[in-house]
């Protein structure tokens, strides 16, 4: 028998070992925070509390008094950064040339924006994702709106202005506003108007937190009969957990590069490219109460669930592709819903180039012996071929549907992308051709030696728009032209 000193001494040394692990891991973490590059007035946490800070309580609140509150804080931003005047390129999101632009060329891109049809059918709230802003939302909200909804495209706290007011804002405060903008669109619905919620990425995890809270509510909470989720973020990863510990460590003196994940040049109008640690804890914070709020719902209330449409990329580095199904889909059973995913690009040339981590998931969904929602993927006819077939595996049905398409993949393109799903191919910023504007994301190519970008190339490289966005429409109103209350 082990005496109790061998025993102890292995013990202690273990419990050495770990705390030794641990403070070489958050070494070498630091190290990585202290290589990022230097924080900007953007990233200040104080200035953004003092010219862009947004509202705690918003329960009682009205879209009017949301809507002169928003108007101050841009105004704020406006002189800010016009006194500023930083030392930027002339393409940065906060130099005062290309600020002025964008505010010009599309006025309400980071801002809410309510759309009223001549007749009315119904309304339809759009919430976009974690640190992007409403020109995401832009396309669906002009397509619903030509549909006869009223659409309130509502921008999320903390977004739009600055990355550094993402530091300031909680999960609460999205759920806040999400809750306000459902009060705003349905005050005068009539009875016969339906009533549509669409989501992308976060912002489908804040609209499904909504519809449960509604359904648990009883009559209090007006219940949507169309859920429509892009790259939904229903569930996210555990690690994100762990991100309250480092946002701790960040708020020491001479640490607060520990509190940003990425520090990136601000190129995008409309998306802040640096992600403050906070954020994510954030969304962590909203998913992991939506999952225990789904196991929650009781029989009736899950009779009583709207319709989900759900789209996703097969290849998503954001969130895990089978958030929708294995975080929402499979809590409800058998019900009314659609999940389509747009697979990568299975050419048998560009194939063998791929890392192929959505076939997993996709084979196990397609072994499912029964599914209690209809499967919908959207992919390469044939190995040999650029061109789409829709197949469709209905609810409890064994057998697949083929739908030949005029659709087929762009050159070059091997996937689409979390961020793609929203945008169509000639949108302004995100897209091939449209509007001029003075970066063109959706249309950069850049060749020269490694590591001479100082942006990283995979951010360059990420698919912008969807070239599919056309049938990923035409599914939303189709969805929208059939819902009715009584569903």
């Amino acid at each position: 028998m082990l005496s109790r000193r061998f025993l102890w001494r292995w013990f202690t040394r273990f419990c050495w070992g770990v705390t030794g692990v641990v403070f070489a891991g958050i070494y070498l973490y630091y190290l990585r925070a202290q290589s990022l590059p230097d924080l900007q007035f953007w990233h200040q946490r104080d200035l953004a509390q003092s010219i862009v800070p947004e509202l705690k309580q918003l329960d009682e609140l009205g879209l009017k008094d949301y809507l002169a509150h928003e108007q101050r804080i841009f105004n704020n931003l406006d002189e800010t950064i016009a006194s500023i005047d930083a030392d930027v390129p002339g393409w940065h999101r906060y130099g005062s040339t290309a600020y002025a632009i964008y505010r010009r060329g599309w006025p309400d891109s980071n801002r809410t924006s309510l759309q009223t049809p001549p007749t009315k059918r119904g309304a339809a709230l759009l919430v976009h994702g974690l640190s992007d802003s409403t020109h995401s939302m832009r396309s669906l909200a002009s397509s619903l709106l030509q549909q006869g909804y009223t659409t309130l495209n509502l921008r999320m706290p903390g977004h739009g202005t600055l990355p550094a007011a993402l530091q300031n804002t909680s999960w609460r405060q999205f759920r806040g506003a999400t809750h306000l903008g459902v009060r705003a669109v349905s005050n005068d619905l009539q009875k016969q108007q339906p009533l549509i919620l669409v989501g992308y990425s976060n912002g489908a995890a804040l609209i499904v937190d909504y519809t449960v809270d509604a359904l648990a509510s009883g009559d209090d909470l007006p219940v949507p009969q169309l859920l429509v989720l892009l790259s939904p973020a229903i569930r996210v990863s555990k690690l994100a957990a762990y991100a309250r510990i480092q946002r701790w460590v960040s708020e020491l003196p001479g640490m607060e590069k520990l509190g940003w994940t990425d520090v990136v040049a601000e190129f995008d109008p409309f998306k802040y490219n640096s992600f403050p640690v906070k954020a994510g804890e954030q969304i962590y914070q909203l998913t992991s109460r939506l999952q225990k709020k789904l196991l929650r719902l009781t029989p009736e209330q899950l009779q009583r669930f709207p319709r989900v449409l759900a789209f996703q990329s097969v290849l998503d580095s954001t969130v895990p592709a089978d958030s929708a199904v294995t975080g929402l889909l499979d809590h409800l059973g058998d019900t009314t819903a659609e999940m389509v995913y747009f697979d990568i690009n299975r050419n048998s040339n560009l194939l063998p180039l791929l890392v192929d981590s959505g076939r997993p998931m996709m084979e196990a969904l397609s072994r499912r012996q029964r599914l209690g929602f209809d499967l919908t993927i959207v992919g390469n006819a044939n190995d040999y071929s650029e061109q789409i077939t829709i197949r469709t595996r209905k609810r409890g049905a064994d057998d697949w549907q083929e739908t030949a398409t005029d659709m087929h993949w762009p050159r070059g393109v091997y996937s689409l992308s979390h961020v793609a799903l929203p945008f169509r191919a000639d949108d302004p910023i995100y897209g091939v051709t449209g509007a001029n504007a003075p970066t063109r994301l959706g249309d950069l190519w850049f060749r020269g030696e490694q590591g001479g970008l100082a942006i990283p190339l995979p951010l360059l490289a990420r698919q912008r728009f969807n070239p599919f966005f056309p049938y990923l429409e035409s599914k939303v109103l189709a969805a929208a032209g059939a819902v009715t209350p009584a569903d």
